[in-house]
């Protein structure tokens, strides 16, 4: 099935991007991350739609996957799924 990223899910990546560039200061490592999350994001996804848990505090038919400790929010469609945001999930450690 075919991946689309909405607006605010390209925004995010950036944001993301930029994040881990100043953690880091190493493009090379900025870059394979966020092609290892897309990648992740299409194999998974366009595989398994519905992988992820539905999420109805987000809206009607919204599903959240894991990268990590990335959400990525996302809806199955006819004939693609729509990643609409992708934030950090900050969860308690253990």
């Amino acid at each position: 099935m075919q991946i689309k990223f909405a607006p605010k899910s390209h925004q995010r990546l950036e944001e993301i991007a930029d994040y881990i560039y100043q953690k880091t200061d190493s493009k090379t490592s900025t870059c394979a991350y966020i092609h290892t999350m897309e990648k992740q994001i299409e194999l998974s996804l366009g595989t398994f739609p519905k992988l992820g848990c539905l999420v109805d505090e987000f809206g009607t038919g919204i599903r959240k996957s894991i990268h990590q400790r990335y959400a990525i929010l996302y809806t199955v469609c006819q004939e693609h799924i729509l990643v609409l945001t992708i934030y950090r999930e900050n969860l308690p450690k253990l």
